[in-house]
């Protein structure tokens, strides 16, 4: 959750969800593609309306 904007994980992509005016079978306000993160982790974490991944094969983050 990040503001008005609840953020969930649906298979091989990242959706976005207005939660003040959320609707039983509503589509996503906004929708991402994960595929090709094999290498990156969810950190589980908003900030600014980007969500991070940490990237084991670089030792570093990555929005």
């Amino acid at each position: 959750m990040y503001g008005k904007d609840l953020y969930v994980f649906q298979g091989e992509a990242l959706a976005s969800y207005d939660f003040w005016n959320y609707k039983p079978d509503s589509k996503p306000a906004r929708k991402w593609s994960q595929n090709g993160y094999e290498q990156l982790v969810p950190l589980y974490s908003i900030h600014e309306g980007r969500i991070f991944y940490q990237d084991f094969s670089k030792g570093g983050l990555t929005p």
